[in-house]
């Protein structure tokens, strides 16, 4: 683009010259004439440089629009990465605690079956209570259900 710019202006500075030029010249009619050719052929090429350095000028804001426009749909698909990224990693932590909510369950469910089969083999146990049932957590000692071999409905409670 500079080396057309610096051709135009050199051809558009030689016009001027001759123009000067030519003034001398007009005694001597056939230099007249292929001075005036000469002139409107420069002339024609200054104009289609003017037109060429138009049209990649044109070329060159197109493509800049463009490149911001490719540049802020990859700051918006990164974005809706690093969204669906923080969904991926909070289903993470949730299955992570469903599986042990699951495994707590499961160990309730096996102390509580543990529990049931105590209370009915105790010789008190399958006529004061119905096998399915089991007394309120809060009528069981400080040791709770859970140690082997203990606990029971706390004195007075």
């Amino acid at each position: 683009l500079d080396e057309q710019r610096r051709l135009a202006s050199d051809i558009e500075a030689r016009l001027a010259k001759e123009e000067q030029h030519a003034g001398r010249y007009q005694q001597d009619g056939t230099r007249k004439s292929a001075l005036g050719a000469e002139l409107a052929e420069v002339r024609t090429l200054a104009a289609e440089l003017r037109g060429a350095e138009a049209t990649l000028a044109t070329q060159l804001v197109a493509s800049r629009r463009r490149g911001e426009e490719t540049e802020q749909k990859a700051l918006s698909v990164a974005r809706e990465l690093v969204d669906a990224s923080n969904g991926i990693a909070w289903l993470r932590v949730e299955v992570a605690a469903q599986r042990e909510l699951g495994q707590e369950l499961q160990e309730v469910q096996r102390r509580s079956g543990w529990l049931q089969q105590r209370l009915q083999a105790a010789p008190y146990g399958s006529r004061a209570l119905p096998a399915v049932s089991a007394p309120p957590a809060a009528t069981w000692g400080a040791s709770g259900a859970a140690e082997a071999g203990g606990g029971g409905p706390v004195a007075g409670g």
